[in-house]
């Protein structure tokens, strides 16, 4: 058994007698409640640099961008442009369905409009919309750019395309009549004009929001726009040097202190300018 602590086995302790004297400076006392009650409190007011840097960053988190994660990439960012990012999420597992439906309605759409699927800025034959019924009633692992253009004169809509590199566009507009610019009125039955990606892997995101005639102008000045998906450039003889100095200024191969021949500037844009 232990005996009981006594002072006497620890040498170095000293009791001392409790004095609450001692802590009243540590105790919230009536004194000192009158007193802080007295002053006036200031609100804390934050830095307005900071708070705007609070927002922006907020701002910047905001989804800009549509990565369908199907893989069928292109028929579903146009999907979703079309009908919105509610209607594409309430579909639930059931993708597969309600792709197949949907293509079935644009097939539809193609037989009974087939003059109005060759109001595109790409040329549309009759044997080439039977290509394009065809795809859309099989099962097929991705979209062809020939079923793009049904689907966009279906959802009235233009699709600005930009490659890997950032550095080409392709443009397809649903009424070649009714192109977007900067000087000519638009009406209720003109079409918006979204902006597609693809990366390296052929994988498309969407930007959510349309884009106005007035930064399609700033696009295609920044931009080299392609003649088609079928062919990147035209013929040598369409252009002159000037032209391909332009060009290859935009893609960064441009060497100033270097005089070219034109077909040498021709072809070194050409290789650069792959459509895949």
């Amino acid at each position: 058994m232990y005996s009981r602590l006594n002072i006497e086995y620890y040498p170095n302790k000293r009791c001392q007698p409790f004095t609450i004297s001692r802590y009243i400076p540590y105790m919230l006392t009536s004194t000192i409640l009158m007193k802080e009650d007295s002053m006036s409190i200031e609100p804390i007011k934050e830095d307005t640099a900071k708070v705007e840097a609070s927002q922006s960053c907020t701002n910047m988190q905001i989804e800009t961008y549509f990565q369908p994660r199907q893989k069928d990439t292109l028929f579903w960012c146009l999907y979703l442009l079309h009908y919105g990012t509610k209607a594409y999420h309430d579909i639930g597992h059931n993708y597969g369905v309600k792709e197949m439906e949907e293509k079935h309605k644009i097939s539809q759409y193609v037989k009974e409009h087939m003059s109005k699927i060759k109001t595109t800025n790409y040329k549309v034959t009759n044997i080439l919309l039977q290509e394009i019924m065809s795809e859309l009633v099989t099962i097929q692992p991705t979209t062809s750019i020939n079923v793009m253009l049904a689907m966009i004169v279906y959802y009235n809509i233009n699709i600005i395309i930009v490659e890997e590199t950032g550095k080409c566009m392709l443009t397809f507009w649903s009424d070649k009549d009714r192109i977007p610019s900067i000087d000519r009125v638009t009406d209720n039955e003109d079409a918006s004009t979204y902006v597609l990606y693809k990366d390296a892997y052929g994988k498309y995101k969407a930007q959510l929001e349309p884009i106005s005639p007035s930064t399609i102008l700033q696009m295609q000045e920044q931009l080299v726009t392609l003649d088609s998906y079928q062919r990147a450039l035209k013929p040598m003889a369409h252009y002159t040097v000037p032209n391909l100095i332009e060009i290859a200024k935009k893609l960064s191969c441009y060497d100033e202190t270097k005089k070219y021949k034109k077909a040498e500037l021709y072809n070194e844009i050409a290789r650069l300018c792959v459509w895949k």
